[in-house]
C-alpha cells in the first residue's frame, strides 16, 4: 500500500472546504484558456449538476474582466444555477459593462438569482466610477423592481437607490413607505432621510404610526434630524393620538425640534394616563432650550406624580433650570420623604441650587432615623462644602452606629476642609477593618500634609486592598520625604494594573523626562507592549512631553 503524503492531504482539504479563499497566480492564457470551457459546461443543457457544480468552482480562478462578455451570455442559460454563478462572478469582476446585465436580470424568474442580481447592483452602485453607466433610464429599470414579489428585491433596490443619491428616487421610496415588510419601509424611511431630511419630514410622520418599532425609530431618527418646525403642528395633534406609544414618540420628537409652541402640550401630558408618556413629556420639560416660569412649575407639579422615575426626570430636569430655585422646598420635601432611588435624583439638584443658608434643613436630617437619608445628607453637606457642617458632620462620625453613615460623614469631613481634629480622626480610622476609611483617611493625611505619619504610610502601600496601596502611594508620591521615589518605585511591578499606573503617574509627574531611567529598569518585567510601564516610556524616548505620555497610557487602558 502506498505511503500517503500527509502535507498533500492537508492542501487537497484546505481547498475542498475554502476554495474561495484561496488565490492562485493564473496567466491570461490560462484564462482565455480554461474559463470558456467552464462557462461551455455551464451553458450546456445535458451536462449533470455536479458536472456543472464543479465548472462554477472551477471558474472562480479565472474570473477577470476580459470574461465579463462570456458571463454576460451565461445570463441566457436555462439553468437557474448557471445564471446564479455568472451573476456571482460579474460581481467579483467590478466591470460596469455589466451593470445593464445585471439590471435585466432583476426580472429573473428565480428569486435567488434576482436577490443575488440586487446584491451585486449594491456594489456597483456605491462606486464613484460607475455613475455614468446608472443614467436616468437605468434607474428607471431598477426602480420598477420595488414591485418584485420578493421583499430582499426590494429591500436590496432601495439600498441601490440611496447610494446613487437620485432625486428621482423620491416618489418611489415615498410608495415603499406602505409596504408589507418591515425592512423594506426601514429602508425607504433611509433612503429619504440620505436624499433630503428636511423634505421628507412629510413623508416620515406617516410612519410614526407604524407597528414596527425599527421603522418608527428610524422614522423618529429623520424627524429629529429635520429640523423642520413645519411639523410640529402634527406632531402636537399627535399627542392626543389614542395609541400611548405614538403620543410619547410625537414628544419625543417635539423635544428636539425645539419649538417652544410644544411647551404646553408637554404641560397637559404631565396628566396623561401613561407613565411613560408623563415621564417623556418631564425629560422634554427639562431639555436644553425650553426656559421660563411655565416650564419651572410643570417640573415643580411633576415632583408629585406617583411614578418613581417621573419624579427622578423631574428633579434632575430642575437641576439644568434658570430660576429654578423657587423648587427648593419642594424638592426638600420630595428629598426628605421619597424612596432611596428618586432621593438620589432629588440630591443631585439640590447640590446644584442650594447654598449655605440651606444647610440647618440638611443638618437636621442626620437626625433621622434612615440611614440612606442620612448618608445622602452627608453627601449634600460635603457638596455645599460650607465650615458650619463640619460640628454636626462630626457629631455623626462619632456617635453614628451605622458604618456606612459613619464613612459618608468621615468623607464629607475630609472633604470639605482640614479642622483641629482632623489627624486624629484619620488615625483612628486607619486602624478600621473596612478599607474605604483607610483610603479615605490616606487622603486626609495627605491633604494635612502631615510627614510625621510617613514611615506608617509605608506599611499600608503593602495592604491586601488595592484601593489602600493606591492611596498610601499617592500620599508617598506627593511627599517631600528623601526616600518618597525610592520608596513607590518597587510598585511599577505591582500586580495590579490600577497601582502600576498611578505610579507610572506619581513617578512622571514628579521627574518628567528625568523618569526615563527608572522605567527602564522596570520595562522588561512583562513581555506585554500594553503594559503602563512600557506605554509611558515608548512615548517619552519618542519626545513627548510627559503629561502627552500620561495621556497616551491612559487611552492605551481605556479607550
Amino acid at each position: 500500500m502506498k505511503k500517503v503524503n500527509g502535507f498533500l492531504v492537508f492542501i487537497t482539504i484546505i481547498l475542498l472546504i475554502f476554495p474561495s479563499k484561496v488565490s492562485f497566480s493564473v496567466t491570461e492564457e490560462q484564462i482565455k484558456t480554461y474559463a470558456p470551457k467552464c462557462i461551455e459546461v455551464l451553458k450546456s443543457e445535458t451536462t449533470s449538476a455536479e458536472e456543472k457544480k464543479e465548472a462554477a468552482t472551477k471558474l472562480r480562478y479565472y474570473v477577470d474582466k476580459s470574461i465579463t462578455k462570456q458571463l454576460i451570455e451565461l445570463l441566457k442559460a436555462k439553468d437557474p444555477m448557471s445564471r446564479y454563478t455568472a451573476v456571482r462572478y460579474l460581481d467579483l469582476t467590478k466591470d460596469p459593462l455589466a451593470i445593464p446585465a445585471l439590471v435585466d436580470t432583476l426580472k429573473d424568474k428565480d428569486d435567488g438569482v434576482r436577490r443575488l442580481a440586487a446584491s451585486a447592483l449594491q456594489g456597483y452602485s456605491g462606486k464613484e466610477e460607475n455613475a455614468p453607466a446608472f443614467n436616468s433610464k437605468m434607474i428607471l429599470r431598477i426602480t420598477q423592481s420595488l414591485h418584485d414579489q420578493d421583499a430582499k428585491v426590494r429591500r436590496s433596490v432601495l439600498l441601490i437607490l440611496a447610494s446613487l443619491k437620485d432625486q428621482s428616487a423620491v416618489p418611489s421610496a415615498v410608495k415603499a413607505l406602505g409596504d408589507p415588510e418591515p425592512e423594506v419601509r426601514k429602508e425607504a424611511v433611509n433612503i429619504l432621510i440620505k436624499l433630503d431630511v428636511y423634505k421628507a419630514a412629510p413623508y416620515l410622520m406617516r410612519v410614526l404610526k407604524d407597528k414596527n418599532e425599527d421603522v418608527q425609530r428610524a422614522a423618529i431618527c429623520g424627524l429629529i434630524c429635520s429640523k423642520n418646525t413645519s411639523i410640529v403642528p402634527n406632531l402636537i395633534d399627535l399627542t392626543k393620538d389614542q395609541d400611548a406609544n405614538i403620543r410619547r414618540q410625537a414628544i419625543f420628537c417635539l423635544q428636539f425640534l425645539n419649538d417652544k409652541r410644544a411647551i404646553p402640550v408637554f404641560i397637559k401630558s404631565l396628566d396623561d394616563q401613561d407613565k411613560e408618556v408623563r415621564r417623556r413629556a418631564v425629560y422634554a420639560l427639562g431639555a436644553k432650550g425650553f426656559e421660563g416660569t411655565e416650564v419651572i412649575d410643570g417640573l415643580i407639579k411633576a415632583l408629585g406624580d406617583e411614578s418613581d422615575e417621573v419624579r427622578e426626570a423631574a428633579a434632575f430636569g430642575l437641576g439644568h433650570k434658570e430660576g429654578a430655585k423657587k423648587a427648593i422646598p419642594v424638592l426638600m420635601d420630595a428629598y426628605k420623604k421619597g424612596s432611596n432611588r428618586s432621593r438620589i435624583s432629588s440630591s443631585s439638584t439640590l447640590i446644584k441650587l442650594c447654598d449655605k443658608t440651606d444647610i440647618p434643613f440638611f443638618v437636621g436630617l442626620l437626625k433621622s432615623d434612615n440611614p440612606h437619608l442620612k448618608s445622602q445628607t452627608c453627601y449634600i453637606l460635603e457638596n455645599i462644602g460650607d465650615k458650619s457642617a463640619i460640628a454636626p458632620l462630626l457629631e455623626v462620625y462619632k456617635k453614628d452606629a451605622d458604618e456606612n453613615v459613619k464613612l459618608s460623614a468621615f468623607h464629607a469631613l475630609i472633604t470639605i476642609d482640614d479642622f483641629p481634629e482632623m489627624r486624629p480622626i484619620c488615625l483612628e480610622a486607619l486602624k478600621m477593618s473596612k478599607p474605604q476609611f483607610k483610603c479615605y483617611a490616606l487622603y486626609g493625611l495627605m491633604k494635612l500634609k502631615d510627614e510625621s505619619v510617613y514611615d506608617d504610610v509605608i506599611k499600608y502601600s503593602k495592604d491586601e486592598n488595592r484601593e489602600v496601596r493606591k492611596a498610601a502611594i499617592v500620599f508617598i508620591g506627593s511627599s517631600t520625604n528623601k526616600n518618597a521615589l525610592k520608596d513607590i518605585e518597587p510598585f511599577l511591578e505591582d500586580a495590579d494594573l490600577d497601582v502600576r499606573e498611578e505610579t507610572v503617574v506619581l513617578i512622571v509627574k514628579k521627574l518628567g523626562k528625568e523618569s526615563i531611567p527608572i522605567l527602564e529598569r522596570h520595562v522588561d518585567r512583562t513581555s506585554d507592549s500594553s503594559d503602563p510601564v512600557k506605554v509611558t516610556l515608548n512615548a517619552l524616548k519618542a519626545g513627548k512631553e510627559p503629561d502627552a505620555a500620561i495621556i497616551e497610557m491612559f487611552y492605551t487602558f481605556h479607550e
